[in-house]
């Protein structure tokens, strides 16, 4: 199925789309690749993860999530999950090349996260946030 995005979405959807590509790289890399290429990829995600991502968060937690909280408190609880995925997924990005077995962790986990924003964060966006919210975000991510 695919997913019509608002013009004020595309460029998160875009990153989206690409963390879902680095997890299945991860998660593959640990079922399928050499342990220099696992290695080879945990230095990119060490080296490149938090500041590809770390605005991508905080842009995600202040602009989306903060709204969405204060129009639907049912979505209070999968923010704050969230919002500790980030922090968690930043921490795992940061150990990943001494601890060879973040690789699989930080994969299913950036799939999983990611997920859950696609299937239950934004479909809510659309519906309850109002055009000055939305230009917001398209403005952080441009």
């Amino acid at each position: 199925m695919i997913m019509k995005v608002i013009i004020q979405m595309i460029a998160l959807s875009r990153e989206h789309h690409l963390s879902l590509v680095l997890a299945n790289q991860c998660i593959n890399a640990v079922k399928y690749k050499t342990m220099l290429e696992q290695e080879k990829l945990r230095q990119k995600v060490y080296d490149n993860f938090t500041k590809d991502y770390e605005t991508h968060f905080l842009t995600e937690e202040r602009f989306i999530f903060t709204p969405l909280i204060e129009q639907n408190t049912n979505l209070k609880i999968i923010a704050i999950q969230l919002t500790q995925e980030h922090k968690t997924l930043l921490t795992l990005a940061k150990n990943i090349v001494i601890n060879k077995d973040l690789l699989l962790e930080f994969g299913l986990l950036l799939k999983k996260h990611t997920r859950l924003e696609d299937r239950e964060v934004f479909p809510y966006i659309e519906q309850h946030l109002n055009p000055q919210q939305l230009q917001k975000i398209q403005h952080a991510y441009d």
